[in-house]
């Protein structure tokens, strides 16, 4: 999870880290060079952390997927805009 969050700092609507645990470099302002797959590998390495056998999604006991916004909002952000109807993705 923490790899996704420094991942989605790096896109557009992506929020500034400040916690203590964010590397020095990050906190300084600078960012990072990423290819263009890794938002997606992260989303999938979130999908996972949610899945029903995740052994993280086992110690937070019954909670639904809903209850973790802060993890929906770094998978929201690491998936880009939603494309409109009759758009064309670009590859």
């Amino acid at each position: 999870m923490a790899a996704a969050a420094i991942v989605a700092a790096q896109m557009p609507g992506g929020e500034l880290l400040t916690s203590p645990y964010t590397p020095d470099f990050l906190l300084a302002g600078e960012s990072l060079d990423l290819d263009d797959d890794l938002p997606q590998l992260a989303v999938e390495a979130l999908d996972r952390v949610l899945g029903d056998d995740s052994e993280w999604r086992s110690l937070w006991g019954v909670a639904e997927v809903s209850e973790f916004p802060q993890i929906n909002k770094l998978r929201a952000v690491l998936s880009g805009p939603p494309e409109l109807p009759g758009q064309i993705a670009l590859i």
